[in-house]
Formats: C-alpha cells, sequence, structure tokens
C-alpha cells in the first residue's frame, strides 16, 4: 500500500518532535545586575532666557539682541569657550491688550545656554545677567566631563552584578555557571543626583552624581 505525500509529511512531523522531546533543551538562568559609579562633577550647565517687550517687532528683537550679544561677550572674556556657549533661535509672541497691559505689543525671547568647566564662574555669571535686566534663569544643570566612561564602568558593574547573582542562584540549584548567552542594557546611562556638598570656592552645591546601569544576562547553566 503506497502512502499519500500527507501521510509522509505527518509522519516526518510526528517523528521529529518526538526526537525533539527527547533531547533535553539547554538549561539557562536569567537575572538582572546593576551596577553604579559616582563621582563629583566638574561641569555646571546655566540656561538664562533674555525677553523683552516692544510695540513693534524690530524693537523688541533688537533690546533681546543686545542682551544676548552682551552676555556671550562676558563669556568670552571669562575664558569660557565658544563651543560651550549656544544661543537658541529668536521667539516672538504677540500680546493683546489687557486690564494690565492696555497697550498691544511684541514680546521677543532668546535663550543662552552655557557649560562652564570652572565653577567659581558661576555666581558672578548670575550676578552679570540679573543686572541686564528681564533674564529668567533655570534651575543650574551639574554634569560629568566623563559621563561616558562612568556608564561604561558602570555597564561592566552591573553584568558582574549579573554574574554574582547567578552564581548564588546557580549553587542552590546545584549547578554551576557557564558562558553567556546574552546581554541586554535596560538603563540609558543618565546621572543622579545623591548627595549635596557645599563647594567653597563657587558658592553653589556641587554634590555627588552617581551613574547607574542595569543589564539583563542569560547565563548557561552546567554541571559542577
Amino acid at each position: 500500500m503506497q502512502l499519500n505525500s500527507k501521510v509522509w509529511i505527518l509522519m516526518v512531523l510526528t517523528f521529529s518532535a518526538s526526537l525533539a522531546a527527547a533531547v533535553p533543551s539547554e538549561r539557562t538562568i536569567t537575572v538582572q545586575g546593576t551596577g553604579a559609579v559616582s563621582q563629583q562633577p566638574d561641569q555646571a550647565r546655566l540656561r538664562i532666557q533674555f525677553s523683552a517687550r516692544a510695540p513693534q517687532v524690530i524693537t523688541a528683537k533688537k533690546l533681546v539682541d543686545e542682551n544676548a550679544q552682551a552676555f556671550t561677550k562676558f563669556l568670552v572674556g571669562k575664558k569660557v569657550e565658544r563651543q560651550n556657549i549656544n544661543n537658541s533661535l529668536l521667539r516672538v509672541r504677540a500680546e493683546y491688550p489687557t486690564t494690565e497691559q492696555p497697550k498691544p505689543g511684541f514680546v521677543a525671547e532668546r535663550e543662552v545656554s552655557v557649560v562652564f568647566t570652572d565653577l567659581a564662574l558661576y555666581p558672578e555669571t548670575l550676578e552679570y545677567a540679573a543686572a541686564l535686566g528681564q533674564v529668567e534663569m533655570q534651575p543650574v544643570e551639574l554634569l560629568n566631563s566623563n559621563a561616558a566612561d562612568l556608564y561604561e564602568q558602570a555597564l561592566i558593574a552591573a553584568v558582574e552584578d549579573a554574574k554574582r547573582k547567578a552564581s548564588v542562584l546557580a549553587k542552590q540549584g546545584g549547578a554551576k555557571v557557564g558562558a553567556v548567552m546574552s546581554i541586554n542594557e535596560l538603563s540609558i546611562g543618565q546621572p543622579r543626583l545623591m548627595k549635596m556638598a557645599m563647594s567653597a570656592d563657587s558658592g553653589m552645591e556641587t554634590g555627588t552624581q552617581m551613574v547607574k546601569a542595569e543589564v539583563s544576562v542569560i547565563f548557561q547553566l552546567v554541571e559542577p
């Protein structure tokens, strides 16, 4: 008796499934690890928004540009590198008559951001910007110039942490940790402010930043 093609295919699939079931699957363990590296910030970013109101757009723009240019000139005079100074695009909005402001006009705004490598310049810079008038200062942002290197160190520590955890769990299960099967990065490398410490020379709180990394690692389990 001859079997048709559908019967043969069914027999092959059944045999393959039985064979796969007979072969034991590879034992693995999945563990999440966390690593952290802390360091005192050596840079600070300050954002200052200059604004001016005038009956005409051209006048409001001129006032804002003059303040932004004066502020930039001040920073350059303090040896701040031009690559650390950024002037945003001009924003203009119309203001219509209100009870408090009966005359219509236009408000021009321009933000200047600066990254300090010398934190001692921070107080003097704030004073100069405030003296120009009509400014809005954003909270200072603390930075590390080697943030990428710190994050790499945190990643290494996270993998080591995952391996330690896997070794403890594997031992309880009567096995040992073998080769790494896969690693997934779970974090994005953003520094977190941990504790504050006053810096006497700058008059500002520089603090200590922690760069944290998280990974998920799959390890092979082998016989002890």
